[in-house]
């Protein structure tokens, strides 16, 4: 029988005929009567209207006339929800304007926010309507990779955030059909239940729990009723298979535990179940390597196979767990895992009077790592179980009702450091628990106030943070529906307050100062507050701004727009913001505070980063030192057209040989700007080739470093001093333009020559020796050394690099020189100078 059918037959039996192709009540009350048409106001036949009760549940369904129309009659009092369900040729709605096509609220009007419809006593309520859009959909042939279809398979429409929307099933020819999807992005996966390795529609492999977007899979877009025909797949299978028992130390079979999959990173992938028998099976796996782990939902100690203590689920090599490689369809399931209940750790929680606190959470840290919690009862007391061996550390949070405590009575300033907060280990061994861990708790002090907008409107849900002078988080709360928060438990001492908006405003510490850094609160020029033991300090209050904005467009050579690239801000010379742009190259950053900023893009094209205004960049952190325009925002100021272009730059080739054309591997060549500034380097390969890309376009000058090896030189066989720069040296510039490449750069070097003589060497009252030689015009000199004279391997002095002589006649006068060595070997030096 199909739905209409049994539509019909369903209604006899409450009383209801069929009339002229609409329902029609006979007797009874209360009654909800409606439409049923598309976005363009035609009525939709034969739609079926489901109607769920004041709870949520299903109550009941009817269908629409030929215009339309539909009727619930005989319904007594109560509250109702109405869902419609055209079979996916319309995208779903609860009433009123509700969505209700996606898998988790097509059935569920509570989860969904549905309007309720309140109906009394022989009240006829009308004008129930809904205007549905068209729906897309998805279609394909899911096919084995011999080419036979897969029958009776799952094919599921996923939101990119790992919601499922829509399921359809496949049919003896391996068609599937996925309707009643609204406008959007979705991925589309199998689900074979095991019999293959299930895929996502761009081939990669799709496991249960990461989402599509967390998987990196390529989104499909459709339009409003847009029927994509040809998503198809061709899976491989069966896979391997993973499996085994779970069980108890005694050998009994453990039912209901989870066994949870992961890749190498702890991400999870895949999860069973045990039966009563203890047993799970993982099947429908690609090759490559896992981890396995057990969620006994706190029922056991948690462990990785094979038996290593599992103290954080998502870092399963951080517990030394054994990684267990699969090959292609292979089937492993002789895996035994073998769980113990622990020990616990309890107490009872009071105030000082000795009453109990009913309701707060106490924590248990594995070291300094969170492992677990309890809530106390209305005895004031906790049980922690199914804990390992190891030393704990146990906390009580009650919300800032309370002063927190560490056990036995350290207070809590640092979660992440208790032993730092002076806190007790607790100890379990062997599996022993560990009770009476009790706590009395003091009231601590508070602070009050309110976080509004400039104008006085309150802003709820924003967080204020309490910091010390080392800019650590210590406290935090968030504000009310009236803008209103209290930070209570706390210790006296002097603290600094700040808000986080979460970017809907600018931040700031007390009073008034513009939040810049978290870190420093007395570097960021913050209002410290000093309070006492059990002091109430109220007025505490924030008046934000809005902010201002900047706003542009980033484009590349052709002026086509760049998605997705990084635009960083700086306020003066502090990185403050990063905006990244959409799929039409435009980005917006908000909620700035007045002052002078800078703007630099960031992006992985092939292209030249720029600063805003046409400047490139030399320093990354210095927009000033640049040149690069400033954008001169004022409070609450919105700033359009703040634009940034990006050209290709141009790149440049060459060779390193010696002189005899031998090529030179790893010879680093510097790139220096037009004004001297240090750039950027490349290193020769094998090969002696070496390459820069994307520079940008503009005079340059290279110059080789070889560490003494070589007679260094600049392009174009300019002798390059060790503490020159191209300017002085007179090095030869390089003009590169955009978009292009200059290749041919040859650079030839020679061994550097050493003195035939050195006129001394002596050691000065303080240890020091002291190399004197004598020195010719326009030479170039550096001395090494070497610590013994029989090997005669020459190397840089164990301080640093290879020494450079330091006397102060100048490079173009002849005559004595001299280079003192501050750290001499205590013996069998030698010294030796070379000159270019």
């Amino acid at each position: 029988m199909n739905r209409r059918a049994l539509c019909v037959a369903l209604r006899a039996g409450v009383g209801c005929v069929l009339i002229g192709g609409g329902w029609a009540p006979v007797a009874g009350a209360g009654r909800i009567d409606g439409a049923v048409r598309d976005s363009a106001g035609t009525p939709i036949p034969w739609v079926f209207v489901d109607l769920y009760d004041a709870d949520g549940l299903y109550f009941d369904f009817t269908a629409t006339d030929q215009n339309g129309l539909y009727s619930f009659a005989n319904l007594g009092t109560g509250e109702f929800y109405i869902h419609t369900d055209t079979l996916g040729a319309y995208v779903e709605e609860w009433y009123d304007d509700v969505p209700g096509a996606a898998e988790a609220v097509f059935f569920d009007p509570l989860s969904a926010g549905a309007t309720a419809v309140s109906v009394a006593w022989y009240q006829w309520i009308v004008g129930k309507d809904f205007a549905l859009s068209p729906a897309a959909s998805v279609a394909g042939q899911v096919l084995d990779q011999g080419g036979l279809p897969v029958t009776n398979a799952y094919v599921d429409a996923y939101l990119p955030d790992g919601t499922r929307y829509a399921t359809g099933l496949t049919d003896p020819d391996g068609m599937y059909h996925i309707g009643g999807l609204a406008a959007g992005s979705y991925a589309v996966r199998t689900d074979t239940q095991g019999g293959y390795i299930d895929e996502w529609q761009d081939g990669t492999p799709a496991y249960d729990v990461p989402a599509p977007a967390e998987s990196g899979v390529s989104a499909l877009t459709l339009a409003a009723a847009q029927d994509l025909a040809g998503v198809d797949f061709s899976l491989a299978g069966p896979g391997a298979r993973l499996g085994g028992r779970v069980i108890h130390a005694g050998g009994e079979p453990v039912a209901g535990i989870y066994m949870d999959l992961t890749d190498p990173s702890g991400q999870r992938l895949e999860f069973d179940r045990t039966d009563d028998q203890g047993v799970f099976l993982l099947a429908g796996l690609p090759a490559g390597p896992y981890y396995l782990g057990t969620d006994g939902l706190g029922a056991y100690v948690d462990i990785w196979y094979e038996h290593r203590v599992m103290t954080d689920p998502h870092d399963p090599d951080g517990d030394g767990a054994d990684l267990i490689a699969l090959v292609d369809y292979e089937t492993r399931t002789n895996l035994v895992l073998t769980l113990d209940q622990g020990a616990e750790l309890s107490g009872v929680v009071r105030d000082e009077g000795g009453a109990p606190i009913a309701g707060v959470i106490v924590d248990a840290y594995l070291d300094k790592t969170w492992f677990d919690f309890a809530l106390t009862d209305a005895a004031g007391a906790y049980r922690i179980p199914s804990l390992p061996d190891g030393a704990y550390y146990v906390k009580v949070d009650t919300f800032g009702d309370y002063l927190d405590e560490w056990y036995p009575d350290a207070i809590v300033l640092h979660l992440d450091d208790p032993a730092l907060d002076g806190a007790s280990r607790v100890v379990i061994t062997q599996g022993v628990s560990v009770p009476g861990l009790d706590f009395a708790l003091g009231s601590g002090a508070e602070m009050h106030g309110s976080v509004t907008e400039t104008g006085g409107a309150p802003i709820a849900d924003c967080y204020v943070d309490l910091y010390n002078g080392a800019g650590y988080r210590l406290f935090y709360t968030r504000t009310d529906s009236n803008g209103v928060y209290r930070l209570g438990g706390l210790p006296a001492g002097v603290y600094y307050l700040a808000t986080d908006s979460q970017w809907r405003f600018v931040d700031e510490w007390y009073e008034d100062q513009v939040l810049l850094s978290r870190s420093d609160p007395a570097g960021n020029m913050a209002q410290p507050i000093d309070i006492a033991h059990r002091q109430v300090l109220t007025g505490i209050d924030f008046a934000l701004l809005r902010g201002g904005s900047i706003s542009g467009t980033v484009t590349g050579p052709d002026e086509s727009p760049l998605p997705y690239a990084y635009v960083d801000l700086f306020l003066g010379t502090n990185s403050f913001d990063v905006a990244i742009t959409d799929s039409n190259g435009v980005y917006h950053l908000t909620t700035l505070p007045a002052g002078t900023y800078y703007l630099r893009t960031d992006n992985a094209e092939e292209l030249v980063n720029e600063w805003y205004g046409d400047v490139y960049i030399f320093r990354a952190g210095q927009p000033e030192e640049d040149g690069a325009a400033p954008v001169v925002l004022g409070p609450d100021e919105d700033r359009l057209g703040v634009d940034l272009a990006l050209g290709w730059g141009g790149d440049v080739e060459g060779t390193v040989r010696d002189e005899f054309g031998t090529p030179l591997a790893g010879v680093f060549v510097d790139f220096f700007d037009a004004s001297g500034r240090y750039y950027d380097y490349a290193l020769t390969r094998d090969d002696g080739t070496f390459a820069l890309e994307i520079l940008p376009p503009g005079v340059w000058y290279l110059g080789t470093e070889t560490f003494g090896d070589y007679q260094d030189e600049w392009y174009d066989d300019v002798p390059r001093s060790w503490v020159g720069n191209p300017g002085t040296d007179g090095a030869s510039p390089i003009l590169l333009e955009d978009g292009t490449v200059l290749v041919g750069i040859v650079i030839e070097l020679a061994r550097p020559l050493p003195l035939a003589a050195i006129a001394a060497i002596s050691r000065t009252s303080t240890g020091s020796a002291v190399v004197e030689w004598m020195g010719e015009i326009d030479r170039i000199y550096q001395v090494e050394r070497t610590e013994d004279l029989t090997v005669g391997t020459w190397t840089h002095a164990p301080s640093g690099p290879t020494e450079v002589e330091q006397s102060t006649k100048p490079a173009a006068a002849a005559g004595l020189r001299q280079y003192t060595d501050p750290a001499p070997p205590a013996s069998h030096a030698g010294y030796r100078v070379l000159a270019w």
